[in-house]
């Protein structure tokens, strides 16, 4: 996985449209759905370069992204859309967390292009391709996370039975916002489990509801299993217990193995 910043400091804003969505409103772009994800974010939010890498493109496209930043980082390339300012050119070096310009989207703004409301719109594009039927993009959440955040290995696949709000403790509530949602039938892992609630592996931390009571919210049942040591063969384990014993003070019988 090429982890990678957030591409704006509040890494809890609201997403306001995931990958794959709303096939009909972008099949006019020959494409399967969404190909990115969208915050809600105000316009003047600075936004942030997610790595190292060079400009290839900063220029106003007034159907589809509007004023926008492409950049060729390792491994991938992300286009950052609906500027409102722009503040580097074709052919710049930015660094990882470097301002690249301003956020935008308001309707009526000319540098809006494709947008019914103040809004990021994040497309990540590895080098080896992406999902058939949007342009080479992918999901780019499983590729951001938080600065210092490092999540930790799985412990188990969850896969949706109904549709989750994500939020970022494990609890509900009204000064809790929901952060994210997954859809039915999706799938994520889990590297925690509290109670009735899973850590998500993701970029921040994100917990979702496993069971309310006891109706189930998601399938655990794929817990990944653990390791099975490698057989050891009798006469390599009995020398051992030999060398064991002598280092105590065993003075009997060489065990041959």
């Amino acid at each position: 996985m090429n982890y990678c910043l957030f591409p704006f400091a509040d890494i809890y804003a609201r997403v306001s449209q995931i990958f794959g969505v709303n096939r009909a409103a972008y099949a006019r772009f020959g494409l399967e759905g969404h190909n990115g994800v969208d915050w809600a974010i105000n316009v003047g939010t600075p936004i942030l370069a997610t790595a190292d890498g060079e400009v290839t493109a900063a220029y106003r496209d007034p159907g589809g992204f509007g004023l926008h930043v492409r950049i060729k980082h390792p491994g991938f390339t992300a286009i950052y859309a609906h500027f409102s300012r722009c503040d580097v050119k074709t052919g710049d070096h930015v660094s990882a967390g470097q301002q690249l310009g301003l956020s935008g989207g308001a309707v009526g703004d000319p540098n809006a292009g494709n947008s019914t409301g103040p809004h990021l719109h994040l497309t990540i594009k590895p080098d080896e391709g992406g999902q058939t039927g949007y342009g080479g993009a992918v999901d780019p959440w499983p590729w951001l996370r938080a600065p210092g955040h490092v999540p930790g290995p799985a412990i188990a696949t969850a896969r949706v039975l109904h549709g989750l709000n994500v939020r970022k403790s494990p609890q509900a509530g009204a000064d809790l916002p929901v952060i994210d949602y997954m859809n039915p039938g999706q799938l994520c892992q889990v590297d925690q489990i509290n109670g009735d609630w899973g850590r998500r592996i993701a970029g921040r931390v994100e917990w979702i509801c496993l069971r309310i009571g006891s109706t189930p919210l998601v399938d655990l049942t794929m817990l990944t299993p653990e390791p099975q040591p490698e057989p050891v063969a009798l006469n390599v384990w009995a020398q051992a217990v030999d060398t064991w014993a002598r280092s105590m003070g065993y003075t009997g019988p060489q065990v041959e193995g």
